[in-house]
């Protein structure tokens, strides 16, 4: 009896870490998705209408992925300028551009935004599209796209052509002279 009595404590002492763990591993988890922003890049090909599906099917890939935060490319905003409002309306997401999030967007910037993250935290998101040309893995393979822009692009033949090409494609990007970037 007395064997007994003393391992009923040590049980209950046990179980109360067990679970007091179990709840800080809980917290732990849970503060670590409040703090954590899943963000996506989606080239949505003319609009999202593309290949002649609802802009249903855009929204419903961009839920598939759980994003909190969506930089488009080719939104395709001439042929029809409210592409973008209409995903964001669909989504339930804000809009600024061509970035799409559920959170709340607190300044736009050129080419982004300045979002407010659930923990109060604000962070910048910035979405670009960058020109597909020079590309070189295609100019390597010897591939020549039928896309416009792509038509004189010299092929790859030698590793100092490589170098030199990628040397070139990086210098040709001059920073921006607007300060509110």
């Amino acid at each position: 009896m007395i064997k007994q009595l003393t391992t009923l404590p040590v049980l209950i002492i046990a179980g109360y870490l067990a679970m007091s763990f179990m709840a800080l591993a809980q917290e732990g988890e849970e503060a670590r998705k409040a703090s954590s922003v899943k963000v996506m890049t989606y080239n949505v090909y003319k609009g999202g209408l593309g290949r002649k599906q609802p802009l249903s099917q855009t929204a419903k890939v961009i839920q598939e992925a759980k994003a909190d935060v969506v930089g488009l490319q080719e939104l395709n905003t001439r042929s029809d300028p409210k592409n973008a409002e209409k995903l964001a309306e669909l989504l339930g997401f804000n809009r600024a551009g061509s970035v799409l999030t559920r959170y709340e967007i607190v300044e736009e910037k050129r080419y982004g935004v300045k979002v407010k993250l659930p923990s109060g935290q604000e962070a910048y998101i910035f979405n670009l599209h960058l020109s597909s040309n020079p590309y070189q893995p295609y100019q390597l393979m010897g591939i020549r796209p039928k896309f416009k822009g792509h038509k004189d692009t010299p092929f790859i033949k030698t590793e100092a052509e490589a170098i030199e090409g990628a040397q070139k494609a990086r210098t040709q990007v001059q920073p921006s002279k607007d300060s509110s970037i």
